[in-house]
């Protein structure tokens, strides 16, 4: 499975953002879920356009974001990414060149403030 995006295979020169992936913890006192910080990682975040947007939309309907990290374990679908202020929802996670774990697809959608 290709990567997305125009490069053949990722390389660590191109983790060039610094993002924080937060794992969902007990929910608080109005029930709204606690994440708490399970990792800090390069990674290369890109947004999704075009025949890009259409073939990640069928591995998870509602991404609007890949992002690229080296393979990390204990990595769930639930958990979210952290990058220059703004949160990502993880919705699918595969484990690119699978014999290998060296690369992570986070498939994320962008959630919105409010």
């Amino acid at each position: 499975m290709s990567f997305g995006y125009t490069l053949s295979r990722p390389s660590a020169s191109n983790l060039r953002y610094k993002i924080d992936i937060m794992q969902q913890g007990t929910p608080d006192e109005y029930g709204d879920p606690a994440y708490s910080l399970f990792a800090s990682t390069f990674a290369d975040v890109q947004d999704l356009r075009g025949l890009e947007l259409i073939r990640a939309q069928r591995i998870a309907a509602q991404v609007t974001h890949y992002v690229t990290i080296r393979y990390r374990d204990g990595m769930q679908a639930n958990m979210q990414v952290v990058w220059e202020g703004r949160t990502f929802f993880i919705e699918a996670i595969l484990d690119e060149y699978a014999p290998r774990k060296v690369w992570m697809a986070l498939y994320c959608r962008e959630i919105q403030a409010t």
